[in-house]
């Protein structure tokens, strides 16, 4: 059960959060999205479609404002308690600082939860739909069973060997792989190429099946030394993986997966040495935990600095608190990128701004009485 002060500060601190979460949603959706959707409504885009693109990637921008409004939330409600000198008279009480530190930190992981399994369960979904519709629209045509682009590259055991082999094909059909091309690497150039109408997998023969089109061998310079035309061709001079068809039944863009599918195909990708990738990937599932945990950290940065800026209006808190976020993001997004360039590894490129958090929420602490 909750304790009194508990109850009370949940109570004071849900207002400002739901006001904040509704606020930078609004301004963070409309920079990410209304804009760009505005522009496709002049070009043609179905109004109606658009309404259901903005509704569909609602979900992930209000994941993003969970940490800010958690900052902001803590920020203003303890301000408000100082200013009101009721910090004083919980003291007066008996109630010690670490009794509303405890109220903070209980709101800081119910809204860490919350946000974990809003972007595991919600967000991959509703992004999913977004780009669909998206898709519909600008194809003019269902595609509830297609995927476009599919392009899926294999490495060399050894990461400075390169390219082994490209696969891609411009959409797949739920059976056959359609308008195919595939390039086999030998010392960084290539040396096969397959290019194709169609292609399926034979899971008898495990191997790759292709329809109406002509091989093409080259030489160390580059040129045709032969090339052979088929209408049916089964692979058996270069092994091709069955990746692409496996990749291709996923939902291949990391944002409409959960963290179970984005997981597999990072699985997929360390498979083929696709090692810059999946570290992307990798950077992207740190994030899943790091981010949530963040409403923790922040929410008690702005327990221990609004209670004791005692004289500071709102307005001066929400600059404190976008100065605060600002930061958070902008180290955020040079730490992700020092992960994908392989500087760093996936851990601390995804946890450094929390790290930074912690040492400024240390630092306040030393002052916290």
């Amino acid at each position: 059960m909750l304790a009194i002060i508990d109850r009370y500060i949940f109570k004071l601190l849900l207002a400002p959060f739901s006001i904040s979460v509704s606020a930078f949603t609004s301004i963070t959706l409309s920079v990410g999205v209304l804009f760009e959707l505005v522009r496709k409504i002049v070009e043609g885009l179905p109004f109606k479609i658009a309404a259901q693109i903005l509704f569909y990637k609602s979900p992930y921008f209000i994941f993003l404002s969970f940490p800010l409004a958690s900052l902001f939330a803590t920020l203003i409600t303890f301000n408000q308690l100082a200013n009101n000198k009721e910090l004083i008279g919980f003291r007066s009480l008996g109630i010690s600082n670490y009794k509303w530190l405890r109220s903070t930190i209980l709101f800081g992981l119910f809204i860490s939860i919350s946000a974990f399994f809003m972007n595991d369960l919600i967000v991959p979904v509703s992004n999913y739909k977004a780009n669909e519709l998206l898709k519909n629209a600008k194809e003019n045509k269902s595609i509830d069973n297609r995927r476009f682009d599919i392009l899926y590259k294999e490495y060399y055991e050894n990461y400075k060997d390169g390219l082994k082999q490209i696969f891609y094909s411009q959409s797949f059909d739920g059976d056959f792989m359609n308008n195919v091309l595939v390039i086999n690497f030998h010392k960084h150039k290539p040396d096969i190429i397959v290019s194709s109408e169609k292609a399926i997998w034979s899971e008898i023969n495990k191997n790759w099946i292709f329809f109406h089109g002509n091989i093409y061998h080259l030489n160390t310079t580059g040129e045709y030394k032969l090339v052979i035309e088929f209408k049916s061709y089964e692979n058996k001079e270069i092994k091709i993986s069955k990746m692409p068809l496996e990749i291709s039944l996923q939902k291949r863009s990391i944002d409409v997966m959960n963290l179970d599918e984005a997981i597999t195909y990072r699985n997929f990708l360390l498979k083929t040495n696709n090692i810059k990738e999946a570290r992307k990937v990798s950077v992207r599932i740190e994030q899943r935990y790091a981010i949530p945990f963040s409403c923790i950290i922040l929410s008690l940065i702005g327990c221990a600095l609004g209670s004791k800026l005692e004289e500071t209006s709102k307005q001066i808190a929400f600059i404190v608190s976008v100065f605060i976020i600002l930061n958070y993001y902008i180290v955020a997004f040079i730490t992700d990128a020092l992960a994908q360039l392989l500087i760093i590894n996936a851990k601390l490129g995804a946890w450094f701004p929390n790290i930074c958090c912690l040492i400024i929420l240390f630092i306040l602490f030393l002052f916290f009485e």
